[in-house]
């Protein structure tokens, strides 16, 4: 059996185990279960049984901590190949840890909402390049709150009292994150053309009557064509990088030749983003001025992977060289 016939085997030994459990849990149902929380559960579920989690593969890239082949047609699942006892667990036994051993129980994971729990799972755990995660976490949670008051599913939500400031200082912060590492290279032009489209628009938007339903109705079409720019075109270069780099197991080359693939297309990309984003602020009477000769090309680099993902930026060197001299 192929090394990528057992992986989806093992995939859907988890994924089974754990729809299982979500049918056994109080108030939630696998509807609640998103893209973003079916990966988290399967890799926290894949990483309790750790003998299998060499047999798996996984990155950080758009959503932190991933598994490439998820989205595929997953196979039988896998057992041990009638050995009593061996690295994979049966479904039951995946079914039983997340019912009573997890350390968050599923009703409250299913139960919360998503992006502000991706948060939270950033910032209580080991994360590679963790600030970058949660500066754009910032950019994205403020546009989501931006979108949400004008959207009748979500009655409650406020406007936040200043549009501009946080996306401001959530932009400066990623930038002064990613130019630390080689890693990044080329990148902080991606953050600082977005960084000056958002603030012509929010300014913009700041200044219209949006207690009128069509202004809103328009607010929430432009601040989702901005956060689609943003995500699209400026943050799955920056996580494409983090993939490129980070990703292990038996499917690493695959995913690794799609990372490059969508390098090569990160200049083109922004650009049909924020073409897209220019004419519909056209549309509504923004025009916004986006400087696309400053984007460069991307490539992958192809040199040594530890070299890079173990630098540590010139401040933590010298933190770590005092605190060894004191």
């Amino acid at each position: 059996m192929s090394e990528s016939s057992v992986e989806k085997g093992i995939l859907e030994t988890f994924r089974r185990g754990l729809k299982n459990a979500v049918s056994e849990a109080d108030g939630v149902s696998w509807n609640d279960v998103d893209s973003i929380k079916q990966h988290k559960l399967l890799l926290i579920g894949v990483r309790n049984f750790s003998d299998v989690t060499d047999l798996v593969t996984i990155q950080w890239y758009l959503d932190g901590d991933m598994l490439p082949n998820l989205d595929e047609d997953f196979g039988p699942i896998q057992t041990n190949a009638g050995v009593s006892e061996g690295p994979i667990p049966d479904v039951n036994e995946v079914k039983r840890f997340y019912l009573e051993e997890i350390e968050q129980p599923l009703e409250d994971i299913l139960g919360a909402d998503t992006f502000l729990w991706l948060k939270t799972y950033y910032e209580q755990r080991d994360v590679p390049f963790k600030q970058v995660y949660l500066a754009n976490m910032d950019i994205h949670l403020h546009l989501m709150q931006c979108a949400q008051f004008c959207n009748s599913e979500h009655p409650n939500t406020t406007l936040p009292d200043d549009l501009v400031s946080p996306i401001e200082e959530a932009t400066v912060e990623l930038k002064q994150e990613l130019i630390k590492y080689p890693l990044f290279r080329n990148l902080p032009p991606f953050v600082t053309e977005f960084e000056r489209v958002a603030a012509q628009t929010l300014i913009w938007l700041r200044e219209q009557n949006l207690e009128n339903s069509n202004n809103c109705t328009m607010f929430l079409k432009i601040i989702k064509h901005l956060d689609s720019l943003y995500y699209n075109g400026v943050w799955r270069p920056i996580a494409n990088r983090i993939g490129y780099y980070t990703v292990q197991g038996p499917s690493e080359d695959m995913s690794r030749e799609n990372h490059i693939a969508d390098l090569k297309r990160a200049r083109q990309n922004f650009l049909k983003f924020s073409t897209q984003f220019r004419n519909q602020a056209s549309n509504h009477g923004l025009n916004v001025q986006v400087r696309t000769e400053r984007i460069p090309g991307l490539r992958p680099e192809e040199r040594n992977f530890r070299e890079l993902l173990d630098w540590e930026p010139r401040a933590m060197r010298l933190n770590q060289r005092s605190r060894q001299y004191s």
